[in-house]
């Protein structure tokens, strides 16, 4: 007889939820009444990435057991188009190939999407027209139950734009056109007319948006006889910056949030004097498309901005903080990037900061901390493609240097995350004296009263994506409150990104 309790209904599915996928896969192997139990939860937040096999065998486990309604988020593709915007890519990784993925797949994704009932959040990376072109019948799925949430679907030519055409979106899109170019120009702008008419359809409905290139310039030169305006929108990703600001204010008036791809150099409105969007609060991407919003909206308090490796200049830092401090920033991510003093051919191999020859340690983080004041959450992310031995020295540094208490004079400063990207060979490791995960998370907690969570995104060999942790106070000795040292421990992924969602933007909703 089991000396453990029985676990009523409630209580048993508050332990499922907590479980993750891993946990869940391997507790269902363990007998048929417990799969039937687990099951639901396995399917109901997918990413299949790794091949067209892997879909095609996940979507006949899910016909098999009946699972397809359960599922919520399913992403379908490389892992190339999950990438955060702000990082550098050191290697790109292969994508699928679009031909392969519809003949593999087409047919059983579209037995899937069929079926679904609750489906939130669909992601296809890559051959959406092929698959449409394959399997019509994941189009009919679509137009007949989309996803409540969000979509994204990109490289729509001609048959998909053409299925799609009455589909009623979900209020987060993302979709870009592979039209092709030999198309005559009378059947070119059919299809852009029935594209149009897909957008004019979802105008009202649309909260979100990224489209690409062809998609903006082609609501640019319609707006003259066909004009759009999409009032819901707050959210906008642009890859370049397609839209001149006219056109950026009539056609999205309510614009609250701003991406700019990174993938690509960002085009910028010079000449601009005047706020394109009365409401912004947030802006991401290239330094001079974010620093010129930010200069011309004083409502922003979000900002997070990269340069093209190799773009930074002599003045650049002192121009961010400049900025920063005429605003009140809440969220701040920027990039720092490291080169060797040979470069500019001084000296001995110690290295500094591209963001300004010569630029002394100690003056990133004082200049940080007398920038932002107010801010609650700063991400900061070194970067080198190539790095040696030396380049680890600059950043250890860094992240040891007495001047990080500077940033302890933020009264409200809850969530710093320092990340490392870039790749090092493994005989370089021993060159230099690495110290650990905790003696990084320790240093930053000591010098930083308020600090309640740090995140340590270090890409060496050993390490890997730390969160850490305050110990908020209840009364015992070693447990600490904002302002005193107290105890640190390491906490979950979940925990981790659950917080970094959360202070990166609390106050910028």
């Amino acid at each position: 007889m089991s000396i453990l309790p029985r676990l009523d209904d409630d209580c048993a599915l508050e332990l499922i939820n907590r479980l993750e996928t891993p946990s869940l896969a391997a507790l269902s192997q363990t007998s048929k009444t417990v799969f039937n139990a687990v099951g639901q939860h396995l399917v109901q937040n997918v990413s299949l990435t790794r091949d067209p096999n892997q879909v095609l065998s996940f979507c006949r486990f899910a016909l098999s057991h009946n699972l397809a309604q359960q599922i919520r988020h399913l992403h379908v593709g490389s892992r190339t188009c999950d990438n955060t915007r702000l990082e550098y890519v050191p290697s790109a990784t292969t994508h699928w190939s679009q031909q392969q993925a519809a003949d593999t797949f087409a047919g059983a994704l579209a037995d899937v999407l069929e079926r679904t009932t609750k489906l939130e959040c669909l992601s296809i990376c890559g051959g959406a027209e092929q698959l449409i072109e394959s399997e019509p019948r994941i189009a009919i799925a679509l137009v007949s139950n989309p996803p409540s949430v969000s979509l994204r679907l990109p490289d729509l030519g001609k048959n998909s734009l053409f299925a799609l055409e009455t589909m009623r979106a979900p209020p987060n899109l993302i979709v870009s056109t592979n039209l092709i170019v030999h198309d005559s120009a009378s059947e070119l702008e059919s299809i852009q007319t029935k594209f149009l008419t897909f957008l004019a359809t979802n105008a009202d409905r649309l909260y979100s948006v990224d489209f690409d290139t062809s998609t903006y310039n082609l609501l640019a030169a319609s707006h003259a006889r066909r004009p759009l305006q999409f009032p819901k929108v707050e959210m906008i990703t642009i890859p370049h910056f397609e839209l001149s600001p006219r056109h950026c204010a009539l056609i999205f008036p309510n614009v609250r949030y701003f991406r700019n791809s990174t993938n690509n150099f960002a085009q910028v409105p010079h000449e601009e004097q005047e706020m394109i969007w009365p409401k912004l609060v947030s802006a991401e991407g290239m330094a001079r498309v974010v620093m010129l919003l930010a200069r011309l909206h004083p409502s922003v308090r979000r900002l997070h901005l990269s340069t093209q490796y190799g773009q930074g200049g002599r003045s650049y830092f002192p121009e961010v903080c400049k900025v920063l401090r005429s605003r009140d920033i809440l969220s701040l991510a920027m990039a720092v990037e490291i080169v060797d003093d040979s470069r500019a051919g001084t000296g001995p191999h110690s290295g500094q900061w591209l963001v300004a020859p010569h630029f002394k340690t100690e003056y990133l983080w004082i200049g940080l901390g007398e920038a932002i004041p107010q801010a609650r959450f700063l991400s900061v992310y070194f970067r080198r493609p190539s790095s040696t031995y030396m380049t680890l020295e600059v950043l250890f540094a860094a992240l040891k240097h007495e001047m990080i208490s500077s940033l302890g004079a933020l009264p409200e400063l809850r969530y710093v995350s320092l990340r490392y990207i870039g790749l090092i060979a493994r005989r370089d490791l021993d060159k230099v004296i690495i110290p650990t995960e905790v003696d990084i998370s320790e240093l930053w907690f000591d010098r930083i009263p308020s600090l309640e969570y740090l995140e340590l995104d270090i890409k060496l060999w050993g390490w890997k994506r730390t969160w850490w942790r305050r110990l908020q106070s209840n009364g015992s000795a070693d447990s600490g409150a904002h302002g005193t040292p107290g105890r640190i421990i390491q906490v979950s992924h979940e925990e981790g990104l659950s917080a970094r969602e959360y202070f990166d933007w609390e106050g910028c909703r």
